[in-house]
């Protein structure tokens, strides 16, 4: 897993701002695909996916459209 560096001079108070948007994020992906997030979590304890091969049939099978 790749580590993300933040800004070194983001206040407590942003940093938290930043941290409940992306609890916010979290919980709405996992709203709308949690059936399938589990499923492939299930599978990738069977057997790994390579993310790019998955990103990239993914890619193909929504035709590279945005739904927002």
């Amino acid at each position: 897993m790749k580590t993300v560096q933040i800004p070194e001079n983001w206040t407590a108070k942003e940093a938290l701002a930043v941290y409940d948007f992306l609890a916010d994020v979290m919980e709405a992906i996992w709203e709308r695909h949690d059936d399938q997030m589990l499923e492939l979590l299930h599978n990738e304890e069977e057997e790994p996916v390579d993310q790019i091969d998955w990103l990239q049939q993914k890619s193909e099978s929504d035709n590279n459209e945005i739904p927002f």
